[in-house]
């Protein structure tokens, strides 16, 4: 269940927040903490989905 769980939030970082990241440009203002902090695991998630891996086998 967990699992699943992560599948659906890294699928949601991956295709949702940059929608929302488009939107947020568009009206030109300053964004949140929390949609910075959203944005970047966006970012992570789709440019650099290498790390986490990476670091996932580290941890384990």
């Amino acid at each position: 269940m967990g699992g699943f769980a992560l599948v659906v939030l890294l699928a949601l970082v991956a295709f949702i927040v940059p929608v929302f990241e488009k939107v947020f440009e568009d009206f030109g203002g300053e964004l949140p903490a929390i949609t910075k902090v959203s944005v970047g695991m966006s970012h992570l998630v789709t440019g650099r989905w290498y790390l986490l891996i990476g670091g996932t086998v580290l941890g384990i």
